[in-house]
C-alpha cells in the first residue's frame, strides 16, 4: 500500500512538474528559434555585404587592368617612336661633337688672329 501511495505521489509530482515546465520550455524554444533566425539573418546580411564588396573590388580591378593595358600600349608607342628617332638623335650627338670641335678650332683661330694682329701692329709701328 505504501508503495502504491509513493507511486501516486510521484506521478502527481511529475505531472505538476511537467505542467509547470511546459510554458517555460515553450518560451525557451521560441527564444531559441528567434535567436537562430537572427543569426541566420545576420549571416545573410554579411554575405550580401561581402558580395557587394567583392563586386566593387572586381570592378576596381577591371578598371586597373584597363588602365594598365592603356599604359602598356602608350609605352609601346613611345618605345616605337624612340626607336624611329634614334638615328636622328645619333646625328644630333654627332653634330654636337662636330660643333665642339669647331668651337675649339675657332677659339684657336681667334687666338692666332689676335697674335697675328699684335705682330702686325708691332711691325708697322
Amino acid at each position: 500500500m505504501w508503495l502504491s501511495m509513493i507511486i501516486f505521489v510521484c506521478a502527481c509530482f511529475c505531472h505538476l512538474l511537467v505542467a509547470n515546465l511546459s510554458p517555460l520550455l515553450s518560451e525557451l524554444f521560441e527564444k531559441l528559434a528567434k535567436y537562430a533566425n537572427g543569426e541566420i539573418e545576420a549571416s545573410s546580411e554579411e554575405y550580401a555585404l561581402l558580395e557587394k564588396l567583392n563586386l566593387h573590388a572586381a570592378g576596381k580591378y577591371a578598371s586597373l587592368a584597363d588602365h594598365a593595358e592603356r599604359l602598356v600600349s602608350a609605352f609601346q608607342t613611345l618605345s616605337a617612336t624612340h626607336q624611329s628617332l634614334q638615328p636622328f638623335l645619333q646625328q644630333i650627338d654627332q653634330l654636337e661633337q662636330n660643333l665642339s670641335e669647331l668651337e675649339s678650332v675657332v677659339a684657336q683661330l681667334d687666338l692666332y688672329s689676335k697674335r697675328l694682329h699684335y705682330t702686325f701692329q708691332q711691325v708697322y709701328k
